[in-house]
């Protein structure tokens, strides 16, 4: 129940910031002030001051969906949450200036997983389970594209097997973790599978 801070030169902790809950996926504002914590035990996202290590403002979203994970936008200006449950909305948006959260009218089909954002272009990537993915012995999860200008659902990737990690590069190819295969798998923009790399426990 602790958050870490590193001097990565050193290699030495400088400085550890108390927690009253446990920290599943952690992002930070890129000017340092403000780091933004996601509990899946408590289903709440924590706005903590990096500086005193308080909470400074917290948002339960139990009832609207179980969050699953997080990703901030290069300027620091919106916070993006998969909801993970199946609701009338599967994504949160917080203003990082207000501290405000909303609920965009975007839902997607099966569990959302993990988000990724596009270094460049004003896209967001969504990763969802099949609800029925553990019955079934052949799965197709998918991959969902949002333009965050108009928070609109542009496009939709199918993709074998469940895709539970996900990063895009700036030339828009997606490295996705398959926890179905257990494979790292590489896809272009189109979602058409390039190459797949075995992850072996060394």
């Amino acid at each position: 129940k602790s958050i870490i801070a590193i001097d990565t030169a050193a290699r030495s902790v400088i400085k550890t910031i108390a927690l009253t809950h446990v920290s599943d996926r952690l992002a930070i504002h890129p000017d340092g002030t403000r780091l933004y914590s996601l509990s899946h035990g408590s289903g709440k996202v924590y706005i903590i001051d990096a500086a005193t290590g308080e909470v400074v403002k917290s948002h339960a979203l139990i009832e609207q969906g179980a969050p699953a994970d997080i990703v901030l936008d290069a300027p620091g200006e919106r916070l993006y949450v998969t909801l993970g449950h199946l609701t009338t909305t599967s994504l949160a948006v917080l203003d990082t200036a207000t501290n405000d959260i909303s609920f965009p009218e975007i839902s997607f089909e099966g569990l959302p997983q993990a988000l990724a954002l596009h270094p460049a272009a004003q896209q967001l990537f969504v990763t969802t389970e099949p609800p029925q993915a553990s019955s079934c012995t052949e799965i197709f999860g998918k991959v969902y594209v949002v333009d965050t200008n108009g928070l609109k659902l542009t496009s939709i990737l199918v993709v074998k097997g469940v895709v539970a990690d996900i990063l895009v590069t700036k030339s828009g190819w997606l490295f996705g973790m398959n926890k179905q295969t257990n494979h790292l798998e590489l896809l272009d923009k189109n979602g058409q599978f390039l190459s797949r790399f075995p992850m072996t426990v060394l």
